[in-house]
């Protein structure tokens, strides 16, 4: 068997192991946040559900810090990466963060920078059309895959705001807090930031 031939079994047998091992952790996750909606489906949450949610919720991984959407494979989990709009321009979605509570897309071109979050409003204090960004290059963001799953998101988002000032919580202490991080991981999906982080949560629940 030629040298060449060897290589390209190899880096397929490689490829195939990575798919089969981000399958079993996909599987993972998703029995994960099936064990967390079980517990936040209860009428009463003790405290023991309050520890076992914070054991699920440091299972769950931090989505990364971009929307990505492959634009040649099916997959549509994750944030990412800039795209070309043509004329120069390029464009990229975010997930929330602690100094923007929505998804927000990122149009740039030298030194226009415009943001603005995926409904249309202000991020970073700015919409695409007051940085100067023009009316067909929005057109091109907006139509953008990665910017309408943060469109569905942010639907996802806000129906879990709804859960959870339903549950009546405040987001000012720290159990509360961590039962509507659970709230919102089972409706979204999305682990934004660490459990840990619970000042960055409480401002994100606060700010959708």
């Amino acid at each position: 068997m030629s040298y060449i031939k060897r290589f390209f079994i190899a880096v397929f047998s490689l490829t195939m192991f990575i798919a089969s091992c981000s399958q079993v952790e996909a599987k993972e996750q998703i029995d994960v946040i099936q064990e967390i909606q079980g517990i936040i489906n209860q009428k009463e949450i003790s405290e023991n559900d309050i520890d076992k949610l914070e054991e699920l919720l440091s299972n769950v991984e931090v989505t990364e810090s971009f929307y990505f959407t492959p634009e040649v494979t099916d997959v549509t989990r994750g944030y990412g990466q800039w795209h070309d709009l043509g004329k120069g321009w390029k464009a990229r979605v975010d997930k929330p963060h602690t100094g923007a509570g929505k998804p927000h897309v990122h149009v740039e071109k030298g030194k226009v920078k415009g943001v603005e979050s995926v409904d249309g409003s202000k991020s970073h204090g700015k919409t695409l059309g007051s940085a100067g960004v023009p009316k067909d290059i929005q057109k091109k963001a907006r139509n953008l895959k990665d910017y309408k799953k943060g469109q569905s998101d942010l639907k996802k988002m806000k129906e879990a705001k709804s859960k959870i000032k339903a549950k009546k919580l405040n987001l000012k202490k720290t159990t509360d807090i961590i039962i509507a991080i659970a709230i919102f991981v089972s409706v979204v999906g999305l682990m934004i930031f660490s459990l840990g982080s619970i000042g960055a949560w409480g401002s994100l629940l606060l700010a959708i």
